[in-house]
């Protein structure tokens, strides 16, 4: 027959059993719904996660005309805000298309020489060229944004050697987009590399 004090400390390692297994379960049944919870998080992210893809192309398949564009899709499962499409010709960054023809693609001594040039042959529709804005835009699954459009001129036609200037120079820009999707998730993705890289956020890089 066990002392009053035998039984005691057998009660005492009794509860200090059942108190620890208490814990225990339910540090594991915490532990299952967080992991749960960043699953879940994880999976309902993914169902809505954009992918932003940059392309340019000189033949307009539909109208059988060449033509150079640059289009920009969303090829993801879920929306994408456009935050930032930037464009840089020669380490020097441009705000429009008609700055980045007139750094690529027209004559001229100087920038001035080569802006009055081109806005001669836009003047008198020797160059005639379509651009959407993109940024604060927000694209669905699968849709897709033509941002800007230039038909060949007839050959011999001033702008002729332009739209093959540019045709020549369109994969030497450095053109990325930043975009986000409902979550506040940011990529971002380049012309010449489709592949998304997650950042932060996507306010404009610090160049020296």
């Amino acid at each position: 027959m066990l002392s009053p004090q035998a039984r005691e400390r057998r009660t005492r390692i009794i509860e200090l059993v059942v108190a620890g297994s208490v814990v225990f379960i339910s540090l594991a049944s915490l532990f299952t719904a967080v992991h749960q919870s960043v699953v879940a998080q994880r999976t309902l992210a993914a169902s809505v996660w954009p992918s932003v893809e940059l392309d340019t192309g000189n033949y307009d398949e539909a109208r059988r005309e060449h033509s150079i564009s640059f289009t920009i899709a969303n090829r993801g499962v879920g929306p994408a805000r456009i935050e930032r499409l930037r464009t840089r010709w020669e380490d020097v960054e441009v705000s429009a298309f008609p700055e980045i023809m007139i750094g690529c693609c027209a004559p001229g001594e100087d920038d001035d020489a080569r802006r009055a040039w081109l806005e001669q042959l836009v003047n008198t529709q020797d160059v005639v060229f379509l651009t959407s804005p993109v940024h604060g835009r927000t694209l669905a699954p699968g849709q897709e944004i033509r941002f800007f459009t230039f038909d060949r001129p007839e050959a011999g036609r001033p702008g002729h050697e332009v739209w093959n200037a540019l045709d020549r120079s369109r994969f030497q820009f450095d053109m990325r987009v930043c975009y986000c999707s409902v979550f506040d998730e940011c990529w971002e993705t380049s012309l010449a590399d489709p592949r998304p890289e997650q950042v932060r956020d996507c306010r404009a890089p610090a160049r020296d």
